[in-house]
């Protein structure tokens, strides 16, 4: 699997700060009476007697011809608890139970045990909690023919398309179990990579103003601009609004082409809420899918600006969930633009029910996890960040600087952001220097970003694991100095004839680096390593160091410090347990 990071530009149609009579269903205007807004999303009910929750998904969304070769399979979860969620239903043990749940269907095309997760273990108990929810199942694509339309297994399931035609130029790819989108990579048919797209939105005219070192391009009009980008290696991100048909007919056949972009903030503009829907479902249509719901060859996005506000209907019509919070530089209280305050019922301050911190970045996202979770979703839809990258203007009084900017970043990616688009370009040199520093770490961290984060008072930091080491990520959110400490512990299977184990030097990635030395001490006859780190970070910083544990001996196959099969599941396991983030002191 090829992982990597890439600019994306977000071709955008633009937008007015307030545009209704309402934002977020508030009145904010002097004159206006308070009203409670509603759309709250509804809390999971509690119920008596036990619920089952059962949901499948299949693992990559859409599935092409040649997956019949790639082990496809379909996601299947299922627990026992008392929050009743839409597709919860009142269970009875079964005879003998606890027992496998196991499917047999006529034709069946997947089959398995799937063990029920033990009560109390919901996917969306406490913040931050790791649950893998999820069983795979092989699922055998050759009993299927591919259509356009869904398959109705005991779910809505699969999507499986044919290959695309001439008028398609790409395909992108959803992975259910991680949210990340896949690319095709040139190591040739049928296989893909994973990235994780960092880009800005833009205009055109932004594009066609920047792109001087071809005279004539501003007299050539879009095209030009998308054949630019093509020639760059830059992604897009397409934005259409009220010509969808010509405009997904004549972007389609881009190679470039990531996904779809279709709905700017329409909770805050309360635009119809069906809308969102009819739009993804009219874009899939023409993009190789179908009109019900059926995925096309490139995933739809949309990015949602209320707190709380119609999340459901809205966040129907997508399958990438953006959110965009610009609490920096601004008053989050009182409207300067409006003269009036901001509370959850009334009043607009460009920050929705925000406390003007970057928590609030880290609170939305969370909110929204647990509300894909709550819908059911999590398997088929993502969650993306848009970090702010203006100011000076309306609500906001200033830029980010650049350490903000990647303060922004980490912090969504601590809570699990799988894609960062910026709003807006151009933007300060400061603010694209950090974007581009931030790209380039991407690239050894986004192997890495599998996982889910731990929090502490000041610090927002995570852990992802994998076979080969483990990613440390942090922000500090304060204006003070701090410092954080590392703890691991290691406890090697050494090879034969072997008496030390070796531990490689840390890979700073992110950040400038002070305090990256790492300490290794050795317990019970050399079986058991503890290795502990401290950093210290500046006000608004962020770091990244990536820790690599090496075993060298016959056990590992190899001389070159290669860590042996038995070894690395070893770490797998044991990392995932062992790490400690301390806060150790504000400097």
């Amino acid at each position: 699997m090829q992982w990597a990071s890439f600019a994306l530009a977000t071709l955008f149609a633009g937008k007015s700060l307030v545009t209704a009579q309402t934002w977020c269903g508030k009145n904010y205007m002097r004159n206006q009476t308070i009203v409670p807004p509603g759309g709250r999303f509804p809390k999971p009910g509690e119920s008596s007697s036990p619920l089952l929750t059962f949901r499948c998904s299949q693992t990559i969304r859409p599935y092409l011809p040649h997956d019949t070769t790639n082990s496809p399979t379909v996601l299947v979860s299922s627990w026992i608890s008392n929050t009743s969620y839409p597709d919860s239903v009142e269970w009875t043990p079964p005879p003998g139970f606890p027992g496998p749940f196991e499917s047999r269907k006529p034709h069946c095309v997947a089959s398995g045990s799937i063990p029920e997760i033990p009560t109390g273990s919901d996917p969306d108990q406490g913040r931050n909690q790791v649950v893998k929810d999820y069983y795979e199942l092989p699922l055998d694509l050759g009993k299927l023919q591919p259509q356009k339309e869904h398959y109705t297994l005991e779910f809505r399931c699969p999507t499986f398309l044919s290959f695309p035609g001439n008028e398609i130029g790409s395909v992108t790819k959803m992975d259910g179990r991680s949210g990340a989108l896949l690319v095709q990579s040139n190591e040739g048919p049928g296989r893909f990579k994973e990235i994780f797209p960092i880009g800005f939105y833009t205009q055109f005219n932004n594009y066609l103003t920047n792109l001087t070192v071809l005279s004539d391009l501003k007299n050539q009009g879009s095209d030009r601009v998308l054949d630019e980008m093509e020639k760059l290696g830059l992604y897009l991100m397409y934005d259409m609004r009220w010509t969808v048909n010509s405009e997904v007919n004549s972007i389609k056949k881009r190679p470039n082409l990531l996904l779809w972009y279709t709905a700017d903030e329409p909770d805050g503009t309360s635009d119809p809420l069906d809308v969102t829907t009819k739009s993804y479902n009219l874009i899939n249509s023409l993009d190789g899918g179908d009109n019900s719901g059926g995925s096309g060859y490139h995933p739809v996005s949309l990015v949602l600006n209320c707190q709380d506000y119609q999340f459901t209907p809205y966040a129907s019509g997508a399958d990438i969930i953006m959110t965009d919070v610009y609490p920096i530089g601004n008053n989050v209280t009182f409207s300067e633009p409006w003269g009036t305050e901001c509370t959850p019922d009334y009043g607009d301050c460009g920050c929705d029910n925000c406390k003007g911190s970057l928590r609030d970045i880290s609170d939305r996202l969370e909110d929204y996890r647990e509300r894909l979770y709550a819908n059911g979703w999590h398997y088929t839809k993502a969650l993306w960040s848009v970090p702010q990258g203006f100011g000076n203007q309306s609500y906001w009084k200033r830029h980010p600087t650049g350490k903000e900017f990647i303060a922004q970043s980490v912090l969504a990616i601590n809570y699990g952001a799988k894609g960062l688009i910026s709003w807006t370009d151009p933007t300060t040199a400061s603010i694209k220097s950090a974007a581009a520093n931030l790209t380039k770490g991407l690239e050894s961290m986004t192997p890495y970003l599998l996982s889910h984060s731990h929090d502490s008072a000041q610090v927002s930091a995570a852990v992802w694991t994998t076979t080969s080491g483990s990613l440390l990520t942090a922000v500090n959110l304060g204006p003070d100095r701090l410092s954080i400490k590392l703890d691991l512990t290691y406890p090697f299977i050494l090879a034969p004839n072997k008496d030390q184990a070796m531990f490689s030097a840390v890979d700073q990635v992110l950040g400038e680096g002070r305090g990256a030395n790492a300490f290794v001490s050795q317990e019970d006859g050399g079986q058991k390593y503890f290795v502990s780190a401290t950093y210290e970070l500046d006000g608004f910083e962020s770091g990244a160091w990536i820790y690599t544990g090496l075993l060298a001996g016959e056990d590992g196959g190899g001389e070159n410090n290669s860590v042996s099969l038995k070894t690395a599941r070893l770490l797998e396991t044991v990392l995932c347990g062992a790490i400690v983030l301390v806060l150790l002191n504000a400097m």
